[in-house]
């Protein structure tokens, strides 16, 4: 490897600002679906301080299993199972974005992003993700120029 930029990551702090960078690479096809991933990760990362300053020890989970998981949540989506990394089982991916909820809600609160968060998952559950909403109108059309264009 020439430098650090090289290691693979999901998530790692910054080199060069206080923040944590995180690859979500095009998984937001809107801007709102942008603001509740920041939102959800900003909570899950203040989550993770305060547990850092109570001195709860984070969670072990292996390689492997978030590769699987990363994997598996990739081709399944909101719509499917989601591997669950503290159990190592799939479970239906709704619950376990309320388990996240339940984790995070305080951070939630305090940033001031509770009502948004919940808004838009509830628009995510009830008309699906940007991918869900992509395939649909690649299989009603057969056009992927259709797609672009609602994603334009």
């Amino acid at each position: 490897m020439i430098d650090d930029s090289m290691v693979y990551w999901y998530a790692r702090p910054s080199a060069n600002y206080p923040t944590v960078e995180v690859r979500v690479g095009d998984v937001c096809a809107t801007v709102d679906d942008t603001v509740l991933a920041a939102a959800l990760i900003r909570a899950l990362v203040a989550t993770t301080i305060e547990d850092i300053r109570a001195g709860r020890p984070a969670p072990r989970v292996s390689d492997c299993l978030i590769d699987a998981a990363h994997w598996h949540a990739a081709h399944e989506g909101l719509d499917g199972s989601l591997i669950d990394p503290r159990l190592g089982v799939a479970r239906p991916a709704w619950d376990l974005v309320g388990d996240l909820l339940t984790t995070v809600s305080p951070a939630l609160l305090r940033h001031g992003d509770t009502a948004y968060v919940a808004t838009h998952l509830a628009r995510l559950r009830d008309h699906g993700t940007g991918a869900a909403q992509q395939r649909r109108i690649h299989r009603r059309t057969g056009n992927i120029h259709a797609v672009l264009t609602d994603l334009a």
